[in-house]
């Protein structure tokens, strides 16, 4: 019975890992993460955060082979990964310390093959700031990446978004999503039936208020980039406005959204869902407050749709009731929330990572082999960041496809 497992403990863990931080390569389990010093023997240079990868053979139960990738002086952070259908595994990350402009940090990028692991390449080498890569994989094995970052374009000196791909090995030229005179933060990607990129980002300087972050949206098809779409457009309260969203894929290519916000001037951080089919539909409001404008802040929603069209959305609570949450939607009804972790004293800290494993590639022999088939698979950052944990409610997505069955759905604490 898989329930919380520790991936590693006695750790600084690396804090803004939000993205595809794991995947799966036939019965193995990859988790990639950056981590500090703290006191763990796995931490070679002091105060500089690095980029480490582990592995599970048994689905989650134990972890090994602690591998560090990157080394020197200069930061490298907030690490995610796909997996092409070969088995190769692709891992992008921001770091410092190299290229033209050592002080400024850029996209790196590292892969492993059967041979082994690489060389780091950097995608970007500007005289700016490059951060928070995500990446995707589409069903020829071409690798996808964007990020966020300055010095591209018209306004050089405004966050706007940027992509990059990996074609038969070689990659291509950078492309520009957006060149607008307002910061644009948080992209993140999923790849579609038909090969089509689909990214969305938070930024200002959009439809009618554009004074607020909303959530926008572009798709990139065979003919180029699409028009840029606003999936929000709705004021914030007190400079928060919609930030954070990720992004899912369903088979009949319409696209779900998660975010968190505080919603048309809301003082409470909620998270949000919407579904574009060829349209966006209404924006649904996840986790609520009390029906007074008190409750807790809920921030960094994960994503994730399983083979039997369930949605799932994983985030986290802050202050008194903090911890990670589960809400899953089947047809059009939404369950109700679930706690799935939360124990004194793990769970004070106000920005805990949970990803959740989801990627419509690679299909392998007619299967979606990171996706599920009817449950969760995640991780987390816990007890202020020294622990990476791992939780599943979901088996047999890592042996026989064909079976379906709920393990259980509220985790177990780790014995050791």
């Amino acid at each position: 019975m898989i329930g919380r497992k520790t991936i590693v403990d006695n750790i600084t863990l690396e804090d803004e890992s939000k993205k595809r931080a794991f995947a799966k390569v036939g019965q193995r389990l990859w988790a990639v993460y950056g981590i500090y010093s703290g006191g763990s023997e796995l931490v070679t240079h002091g105060s500089i955060f690095q980029i480490w990868i582990a592995y599970s053979n048994d689905k989650g139960k134990h972890w090994t082979g602690h591998t560090q990738l990157t080394s020197g002086t200069g930061h490298q952070r907030a690490p995610c990964m796909a997996v092409d259908s070969q088995g190769n595994l692709h891992i992008v990350w921001y770091g410092r310390g190299v290229g033209t402009y050592p002080t400024q940090y850029q996209i790196r990028y590292i892969q492993r093959t059967t041979s082994g692991w690489g060389e780091i390449e950097n995608l970007s080498d500007v005289n700016a700031p490059q951060m928070l890569p995500g990446i995707a994989v589409d069903s020829k094995d071409d690798v996808h990446v964007v990020w966020y970052g300055r010095g591209w374009g018209t306004n050089t000196n405004y966050n706007n978004i940027q992509y990059i791909k990996k074609s038969s090995g070689v990659w291509q030229a950078q492309e520009t999503i957006t060149d607008i005179d307002k910061d644009q933060y948080d992209a993140t990607l999923a790849i579609d039936g038909n090969d089509d990129i689909h990214v969305v980002w938070e930024g200002q300087g959009w439809g009618l208020n554009s004074g607020w972050d909303n959530i926008q949206y572009r798709k990139r098809t065979s003919s180029g980039w699409q028009t840029q779409e606003s999936v929000t457009d709705v004021v914030g309260y007190f400079a928060t406005g919609q930030l954070e969203p990720s992004i899912a894929i369903d088979a009949d290519g319409d696209v779900h959204v998660a975010w968190n916000g505080r919603w048309n001037g809301e003082v409470v951080v909620r998270i949000h869902y919407i579904k574009r089919t060829t349209t966006w539909g209404s924006a649904e409001h996840i986790d609520p407050d009390y029906g007074d404008g008190s409750g807790p802040e809920a921030r960094m929603p994960s994503l994730s749709l399983s083979l039997n069209k369930h949605i799932h959305i994983v985030w986290n609570r802050t202050g008194d009731e903090s911890g990670i949450y589960y809400r899953k939607k089947i047809g059009d009804t939404w369950g109700s929330i679930e706690k799935i972790y939360c124990s004194d004293p793990d769970l004070y800290y106000s920005d805990i990572n949970v990803v959740a494993l989801n990627a419509y590639y690679p299909i392998i022999g007619g299967v979606h082999t990171n996706m599920t088939n009817s449950g969760i698979v995640i991780m987390w950052d816990a007890n202020d960041s020294t622990r990476l944990d791992f939780y599943s409610t979901e088996i047999p997505f890592l042996g026989n496809p064909n079976i379906d069955q709920l393990i259980y759905q509220h985790a177990e604490r780790m014995q050791r």
